[in-house]
């Protein structure tokens, strides 16, 4: 007599090494993900240090010129003063 198959049981095609392979190629797409991600951080922070940069240079031209523009007027307004005295009028300094 010939054996008859259990038809319950199924035969296992390779499953095991499939979902190992499977694994594996997940795992490889999180760390390149994770890297690429790293990556974007990384380029934001250089970004943003860049712009804080850009942004003190500004504040720091804009002091400059408003000092500049302040020690003219001063200068002038002295100017005025001294050139008032020595028309003997009144000086408003």
């Amino acid at each position: 007599m010939k054996s008859k198959k259990n038809p319950k049981k199924k035969h296992r095609r390779h499953t095991y090494s499939k979902k190992k392979k499977n694994e594996e190629k997940k795992k490889k797409n999180n760390e390149v993900e994770e890297e690429e991600e790293k990556k974007k951080k990384k380029k934001k922070k250089k970004k943003k240090k860049k712009k804080k940069k850009k942004e003190m240079k500004k504040k720091i031209n804009k002091c400059n010129s408003s000092k500049n523009d302040r020690s003219k007027n001063n200068r002038n307004n002295n100017y005025d003063c001294e050139r008032k005295k020595k028309n003997k009028k009144q000086a408003s300094c």
